[in-house]
């Protein structure tokens, strides 16, 4: 009897060890490469920013959403800066050319931004973006 107790207790202790192996925190971020090093400021929504290199969104160097019915990419060597706001469900984003033309896209608030920071690798989702300030 006293071994098919300490059997039930090590299996449950087992199953409490495995259970806990998300509990180490966020996993490393990976950092595409993107083919051409893009340097930007991005303010977040708690007005905190980073200046980081190797900007790209999600491993791309544009950004794209919908413009009216269609679908368009602005790649960044054509943007000066992008300002993100939320309208209702979807996130408007201002871009500003730097041929000094604006367009606004609807874009998916899930998207990741990713870049390189002096001390180590970044990752934000666009909704928590306020702006980005290309250089």
């Amino acid at each position: 009897m006293k071994k098919v107790g300490l059997v039930a207790f090590l299996v449950l202790v087992f199953m409490a060890c495995v259970g806990m192996g998300g509990l180490g925190g966020p996993a490393r971020i990976s950092v595409p490469e993107p083919s051409k090093d893009y340097v930007a400021t991005i303010t977040d929504q708690a007005d905190v920013t980073s200046r980081v290199h190797k900007l790209s969104c999600e491993g791309q160097t544009a950004i794209s959403g919908e413009l009216g019915s269609g679908h368009v990419s602005i790649g960044f060597d054509k943007i000066a800066s992008i300002e993100f706001v939320l309208a209702g469900d979807v996130i408007r984003a201002h871009v500003a050319l730097k041929d000094g033309k604006r367009v606004t896209l609807a874009v998916d608030k899930a998207v990741s931004w990713f870049g390189k920071l002096p001390y180590g690798d970044f990752k934000i989702a666009t909704e928590a973006i306020r702006s980005i300030e290309f250089h």
